[in-house]
């Protein structure tokens, strides 16, 4: 299996070539769907009401004119009195903050409170709510054309779909560009086994969760609308649609269930996916009045390159998604599997085509064009081989001056603080001092914390003082640097070592897309650590593996590996703001750990978290550490060590006042 997903390929082209390949990508997307534009002044202080609610009204063709004059896309968002208090509220705070086209929300005649936010933004029609919304739903395409005109397309949403506004941007552009409003897109369906028969279907119907049309195509299905709405096959608002689109035009719903590498255009959750992995088929689940139940906590598909994704049932499943997409985090993915009543689970992995059930096939379909920031530590917690994603470029130039350094010392360590002054002197950095809390007067007259078990091969321990100590420094640290809105932060422990080129060998691995560029993106955010102490051959093959894929894949000697559990050491480690609230939300709430665990924690979050290599940072072994200072007579040898842990001792020399004895 190839180590980078597909997308790595096109990220590894030079930028000039891959500006010509993501237009022709865009080219090739052409047939999807849209969004919502600032308001400018148009505002009302009450809620908007159209200027006929029904019946509806035979309405001729309008001449269809496209001129610059038209807006490029109107989306309407349907919700009911309920649901616009909360999925409508967080949409609104999410997705809907990053658009660009106009939006409206449709509710019915029930609600008699709204949101005071959402109140310039909002449509009431005369119509219950209710499920199925199929009056509610003809009510909003009427006023859409009757009272929003003034637009190349239009686009339908549930009020529980998501939104990924930058897909959204991509595909509105290229439907412009080709100067056509003729169009009903979406994601086909073609109806339930059971009911097929009595929907009156001529072709495929584009499913109600999301689709969009045109405004040629919308003013053909007014002119018959109303006659549609008096003939329904049955009371569902899509398929109904879908029926006078066909009698208005002749024309039935194109899929736009269209990959381009990993991109999906429309993803609906056919089934929920636990925690655990277990997948089940939702149509088991249903309210009481015919609604999907979904239960989101990981999200089933890859929502990251989709445009659309539903249901998303609760305020904070929406939050979940939107911080994974607005950041492009690849959350480590959960063993999936399958049960049918009496029978063994089934597992699935990538490449694996003998599952013949509709979940499998949609399981092994994500899987197979899935990717992850940290390929290790998804193999080792779940089994699972995925590739990694491509790397990501900076999106702006990395320089050491753009990187806040703060040197952690305790207030009796002046003197290691001084030292640490001469040797990051002609570095090209800038560094700080943060006072270190001292564990002993934090814990004293105190028992000690219940901290979880600390497995070090054979033995359990658990936390010393210092490492409690390490842990409340890094909280008031992560903490100072949200307040100060500091955008990269390198943290230093005061007894370590820096490379003898320092600056110039950060800077090379800082400029490595794969090593230094989400330090440098508005996205994704993640780690980098210097250095770090690896003590096993096991655990050196698991890096050496990483480091084969990654020269395989790139064509070059890597200059970073992706850390995991047994990369321990968190002495010289650069954060991106992105991870500074996840930091001080597993320091507060998460179980109480070794702060270098946090890196294996970030990696299942999603965040990119690497180690350069080789080291250019190493800790200075030949004093007691404040930290732990329960080390045996290996861990002070440094001979010993630099074996072990492949530190070029040549490539660390000390300074006079203490230099390190080395043969080479």
């Amino acid at each position: 299996m190839n180590h980078f997903s597909n997308t790595a390929k096109l990220a590894l082209i030079p930028l000039a070539k891959r500006k010509v390949i993501t237009s022709i990508i865009g080219v090739v997307l052409l047939l999807q769907l849209i969004l919502h534009l600032k308001m400018s002044g148009l505002i009302s202080s009450e809620v908007s009401t159209p200027s006929q609610i029904h019946p509806f009204r035979k309405t001729a063709l309008k001449d269809v004119y496209t001129g610059p004059e038209y807006a490029p896309l109107m989306i309407g968002i349907v919700c009911d009195a309920e649901s616009i208090w909360t999925l409508g509220v967080v949409a609104f705070e999410t997705w809907l903050k990053d658009i660009e086209y106009d939006f409206r929300f449709f509710i019915g005649k029930d609600a008699t409170h709204i949101p005071e936010a959402l109140r310039p933004y909002t449509v009431q029609l005369s119509a219950q709510d209710g499920y199925p919304p199929r009056e509610k739903v003809f009510q909003m395409w009427q006023t859409l054309h009757d009272d929003f005109g003034g637009y190349k397309w239009y686009m339908k949403v549930d009020v529980d779909a998501y939104i990924n506004v930058q897909v959204l941007h991509l595909l509105v552009s290229d439907l412009i560009a080709t100067n056509s409003t003729e169009g009903y897109l979406g994601k086909a369906g073609n109806g339930r086994n059971f009911e097929r028969a009595q929907l009156g279907l001529n072709g495929p119907y584009c499913m109600g969760m999301g689709y969009l049309m045109g405004h040629f195509t919308l003013n053909q299905l007014r002119s018959e609308l109303d006659w549609c709405f008096e003939h329904p096959h049955s009371q569902h608002s899509d398929t109904e649609i879908g029926n006078c689109n066909f009698q208005a035009s002749r024309i039935t719903c194109v899929d736009a269930l269209m990959r381009s590498s990993e991109a999906q255009m429309f993803i609906d959750f056919s089934y929920n996916y636990e925690k655990s992995g277990l997948i089940t088929s939702s149509e088991f689940k249903q309210h009481n009045d015919g609604q999907m139940v979904s239960n989101h906590d990981f999200f089933f598909g890859d929502p990251l390159g989709a445009l659309l994704v539903h249901p998303l049932k609760s305020p904070e499943s929406i939050r979940t998604l939107h911080n994974q997409v607005r950041r492009n985090l690849r959350p480590i993915i959960a063993p999936l599997w399958t049960s049918a009543a009496g029978s063994k689970p089934l597992y699935l992995r990538p490449g694996n085509k003998k599952s013949k059930g509709n979940a499998e096939k949609q399981a092994l379909d994500f899987l197979d064009r899935a990717c992850v920031h940290n390929p290790t530590v998804q193999e080792i917690e779940t089994g699972l081989l995925i590739p990694e994603c491509a790397p990501t470029p900076p999106s702006s130039f990395p320089s050491l001056s753009a990187i806040t350094t703060f040197v952690v010392n305790l207030n009796h360590r002046r003197d290691r603080y001084d030292l640490m002054g001469k040797r990051f002197a002609k570095t090209g950095l800038m560094i700080s001092r943060f006072e270190a809390t001292n564990g002993h007067i934090m814990l004293a007259g105190m028992e000690m914390p219940d901290v979880v078990p600390i497995n070090e091969g054979s033995k359990t321990r658990k936390m010393t003082i210092g490492e409690m100590g390490l842990r409340d420094t890094m909280r008031k640290l992560f903490e100072h640097a949200l307040k100060t809105n500091i955008e990269r932060l390198l943290i230093l422990e005061d007894d370590v070592l820096p490379h003898n080129n320092f600056g110039e060998e950060l800077l090379k691995i800082l400029e490595n897309d794969r090593c230094g560029g989400h330090l440098f993106s508005d996205k994704e955010g993640g780690t980098l650590q210097l250095g770090a102490t690896i003590w096993s051959k096991g655990a050196w093959n698991v890096v050496d593996n990483d480091l084969a894929k990654a020269r395989d894949a790139l064509g070059e000697e890597p200059l970073c590996f992706n850390s995991y559990v047994s990369v321990s050491g968190a002495f010289a480690v650069i954060f991106h703001r992105n991870t500074f609230q996840e930091v001080v939300d597993w320091l507060n709430f998460g179980p109480t750990q070794p702060w270098d665990w946090v890196f294996g924690w970030l990696a299942k979050k999603g965040y990119i978290t690497r180690a350069a290599y080789p080291f250019i940072v190493i800790p200075d072994i030949t004093g007691e550490s404040d930290v732990d200072n329960n080390r045996g007579p290996l861990q002070h040898d440094m001979m010993a060590r630099a074996s072990i842990h492949r530190w070029h001792q040549g490539s660390f020399k000390e300074s006079k006042e203490n230099e390190i004895k080395h043969e080479v």
